[in-house]
């Protein structure tokens, strides 16, 4: 029979405490192996998954808030910008400034008409969402 020495079963609470070490050591391994993996190896699936389906929950819900906000902002800054290419045509006619705001309205009312305004508001348009 063994003989028990005073200090065996601290040998023995050691092995299991170190076996119980390397199984940890073993599955924390395995745990990282596998985020690896999936990080390096199957980022683009999984990339590609997630656009899907953030692409399908929100499709119309920001376009339609941002195509009225963008709109609203554009036309009045073409509006604004139109008035004041029109002024300027009316200054460089020879009228005074004072002529000039009087007659601006109906100025920019018969280029609206003439179908000047249009094919410069495209234009614009165009360019504002291209950029």
């Amino acid at each position: 029979m063994m003989r028990e020495t005073e200090h065996s079963h601290k040998t023995f609470h050691r092995k299991k405490t170190v076996t119980v070490l390397f199984i940890c050591l073993f599955l924390f391994t395995v745990l990282i192996g596998r985020l690896v993996y999936l990080m390096v190896f199957q980022s683009a699936y999984y990339m590609e998954k997630a656009r899907e389906e953030l692409d399908g929950k929100f499709e119309g819900e920001f376009q339609e808030e941002f195509t009225e906000t963008f709109d609203a902002a554009f036309e009045k800054e073409f509006e604004s910008s139109f008035e004041a290419q029109v002024r300027e045509s009316l200054l460089a006619q020879g009228l005074d400034a004072a002529s000039a705001e009087a007659m601006l309205g109906a100025a920019v009312e018969q280029a609206k008409q003439s179908g000047d305004y249009q094919p410069a508001y495209d234009t614009a348009y165009e360019d504002a969402y291209s950029t």
